[in-house]
């Protein structure tokens, strides 16, 4: 099996497997109207308020009644305090700096309701290794 699929199981069953019934959503990196079919085909609720985040324009033919935000996810000064009770976020993480994902992380936190849902997930071929500095390279076949 391709990695990339392995990964989008796994974030399709995370997903099928939410408990919470979001009054907003936010996603970031969802830079396609794919990736907003995909997530309405496999959230088990529906009535949810959706915005997105990228770095991209927003995409063309995405609806709209979601909310879309082009900019660095470093700062979510557009969310007021926990005013979202879901975020997820699929293989962006990687693509920005250690400083930017921390910053990230800690708007996730303020932005998320308490008992919020949070669900992000990262590309990775190689896994940390032991404290020499080795790694190990993680097959999917």
């Amino acid at each position: 099996m391709d990695f990339n699929d392995f990964l989008h199981g796994l974030r399709t069953k995370a997903l099928e497997n939410v408990t919470i019934q979001a009054k907003r959503i936010l996603h970031v990196g969802a830079a396609g109207l794919w990736y907003y079919e995909w997530f309405q085909n496999h959230y088990p609720f529906s009535g949810a308020k959706h915005v997105g985040v990228d770095l991209n324009p927003r995409p063309q033919g995405l609806p709209e009644e979601i909310e879309w935000f082009q900019r660095d996810v470093s700062s979510l000064d557009f969310a007021e305090d926990a005013s979202f009770d879901m975020v997820f976020a699929g293989q962006f993480i990687e693509h920005i700096s250690h400083e930017a994902q921390a910053k990230f992380f800690a708007e996730v936190n303020r932005i998320l309701i308490r008992g919020g849902y949070s669900c992000s997930t990262v590309r990775m071929h190689e896994l940390p290794g032991s404290m020499d500095g080795t790694s190990r390279s993680m097959s999917m076949n």
